[in-house]
């Protein structure tokens, strides 16, 4: 087990990478002439078996962590298939006390409107968000290193939380387009993103949680979006605002989902924090054990 954890430490690899041949990293050899080469110092048997078991024990707790996470996505994803109607039904499965009537199929024109907020000079390149599928709207500059803004950005969109947002950039799971919904953080987006108020009586979260699946989202995409040469996304506004959803009709209803949901959805990313916080003890500790920095037993 030392050896499999030595094998993958970042000063093996690196020397491994020195060694190897190719024109990319991706089509990279290493002969055994030369893996041979690659020099490292090993420590007692005694040494190796401790270091061996302490980074067992964190690979252990990284599991443990995993299925934590991978739980709750599954019960996220359960409650979302039994608080939303099926196909062809117009009640949910599971509601809360007090809610009885039918939900109602209607037009997303009717549930929101475009936003035509224009930046001006109000915002810098500071403030320009981008929207991921995993993270949702995240600062640009944060989130990937640098701002990919042109010189002129006072025709970008001002974004305010619970703004729900529409890129037509496709994705594998998602091949017509994202839908997002803007949190805390707000800002200025591209003028290529379609940015959405919902109207009165209608709860934002809710409305996006009406789209919160890779199924949900294709579904109500797909008979709108005609795709292009080099798949791009032709589809305006108003044909974006032309389908239909199933929504409660009570505004009440629509709170308390989107509530619970929004705890959930807490719940998974403290469990997903945890999770990068084992890894980075792992890194941590494969860093000091096998460069002997820290030692575990005295030769």
């Amino acid at each position: 087990m030392f050896m499999n954890y030595l094998l993958r430490s970042k000063d093996i690899i690196g020397q491994i990478n020195d060694l190897s041949y190719g024109v990319t990293d991706f089509r990279k050899r290493l002969y055994w002439k030369s893996f041979v080469k690659v020099s490292c110092q090993l420590p007692s048997l005694v040494e190796q078996q401790k270091i061996a078991s302490i980074l067992t024990t964190q690979d252990k707790l990284i599991s443990l962590q995993e299925q934590k996470v991978e739980s709750l996505k599954k019960l996220k994803k359960a409650y979302l298939e039994k608080m939303f109607p099926k196909k062809g039904s117009r009640y949910p499965e599971l509601r809360f006390k007090g809610f009885t009537d039918a939900w109602k199929q209607r037009k997303l024109s009717e549930i929101l409107e475009i936003a035509t907020r224009k930046n001006g000079n109000q915002y810098t390149k500071q403030d320009v968000l981008s929207v991921s599928d995993e993270f949702g709207c995240v600062n640009q500059i944060r989130f990937q290193g640098r701002s990919f803004a042109g010189e002129d950005i006072s025709n970008y969109k001002v974004v305010e939380t619970g703004d729900i947002i529409y890129t037509r950039s496709p994705l594998q799971a998602k091949p017509f387009g994202i839908i997002k919904i803007v949190a805390e953080e707000t800002g200025i987006i591209s003028p290529l993103y379609i940015v959405n108020v919902t109207t009165e009586g209608n709860d934002s979260k809710f409305i996006y949680y009406c789209f919160d699946t890779p199924q949900k989202t294709n579904n109500y995409l797909s008979p709108l979006v005609r795709k292009g040469v080099k798949n791009t996304m032709n589809i305006s506004n108003d044909e974006w605002l032309s389908g239909e959803i199933m929504v409660s009709p009570y505004y009440e209803e629509q709170k308390r989902i989107a509530e619970f949901l929004t705890s959930v959805d807490g719940l998974i990313t403290l469990h997903q924090r945890k999770l990068e916080a084992e890894k980075k003890k792992k890194k941590a500790l494969m860093q000091l054990l096998l460069t002997g920095k820290v030692r575990c037993v005295n030769d």
